[in-house]
């Protein structure tokens, strides 16, 4: 089956640089739900999003819309206007076996940040996250701790 154009483009190629280009979409709204420990918040049943929004200090509205993007990438389930998380969104938790909040943690913030620097990376052969951070990754580290996780799965 021929696909059609779009300016110019067969459909697939055009769908899938589109994804690439906003690709950072998703991994945003997985450190957004580290971050705000929703798995956490939804480990004892599920909320509603309005109490959800009470209990991780945000606005409603825009949780809503959030939470339509975390359903789409299968981290979370609505189901009667009550938001659980699935399997996949539960190895967000803090304490999910193997969990991988800090990873999506360190992915959605520092490192999400240094590879806005890749350019100047490629331009200078200097590190981008030194450029970004004015200083060193492991000088970062030290002079930014952080809980060490209890378990890594």
């Amino acid at each position: 089956m021929t696909s059609l154009p779009i300016n110019g483009a067969r459909v697939e190629p055009y769908e899938r640089l589109t994804a690439l280009i906003f690709g950072f979409l998703p991994a945003q709204l997985v450190y957004l739900m580290a971050r705000l420990r929703l798995a956490d918040l939804v480990a004892d049943g599920p909320l509603t999003v309005d109490e959800l929004s009470s209990a991780a200090e945000t606005r409603p509205e825009m949780l809503r819309r959030v939470m339509r993007g975390l359903e789409g990438l299968g981290l979370v389930a609505e189901s009667d206007g009550r938001i659980s998380v699935t399997e996949l969104g539960a190895l967000l938790g803090s304490d999910a076996a193997g969990s991988l909040r800090d990873v999506a943690l360190h992915g959605g913030a520092e490192a999400y940040q240094a590879w806005g620097g890749l350019e100047h990376a490629v331009r200078t052969g200097e590190p981008a996250f030194d450029a970004v951070f004015g200083e060193s990754f492991f000088s970062y580290l030290r002079s930014h701790p952080r809980p060490v996780p209890l378990s890594m799965g």
